[in-house]
């Protein structure tokens, strides 16, 4: 088992958590975020991205939602030699021919289709379906019950939102 460190420890971080521990691949070690005092009861947060010493055999994942500060603390931790994982859920299918990228994070119940492309550090929530030939770029979020049809684009550091679901009032 390799020591996973997630970087945010917010609502994302909390569920990329318990996604890591479904892979059965890895002893999450703890967060690193701005907010000390974040996800109490989870997992301790071990410094902040800026100041963390990367320790032998860790490996990372960025949980944050937000694409323009996820690259920043990705970038802030491989200028310093970190190595980032990739975490794809096990209820998730994923052709053979598909390609994902490091770093990135693949959630409950998603599936990508033959020959698509996820690039590196994007995050793709639940019940997605990115079908045939479709490219994701990189530090991308792709939002829960998102549908890509097949050989459709969505350049770097896009936020897909698919349609919003309110309760009735």
């Amino acid at each position: 088992m390799q020591n996973l460190i997630i970087i945010g420890a917010g609502g994302l971080g909390r569920e990329v958590y318990d996604l890591a521990i479904d892979t059965g691949e890895y002893t999450v070690r703890g967060f690193v975020d701005a907010n000390l005092s974040a996800a109490p009861g989870v997992a301790p947060v071990l410094g902040t991205p800026e100041d963390y010493e990367i320790q032998p055999g860790d490996v990372f994942v960025c949980a944050i939602g937000n694409p323009i500060i996820r690259r920043k603390c990705v970038e802030t931790l491989q200028q310093r030699g970190a190595r980032f994982a990739t975490l794809i859920h096990p209820t998730a299918i994923v052709s053979p021919t598909a390609q994902v990228g490091q770093g990135s994070i693949v959630k409950p119940y998603v599936t990508i289709g033959s020959q698509a492309r996820v690039g590196e550090h994007t995050v793709v929530q639940p019940h997605t379906t990115l079908e045939h030939d479709v490219r994701v770029g990189s530090f991308c979020l792709i939002g829960a019950g998102s549908v890509m049809q097949g050989a459709t684009t969505a350049a770097d550091a896009t936020i897909l939102k698919p349609l919003t679901l309110v309760p009735y009032a």
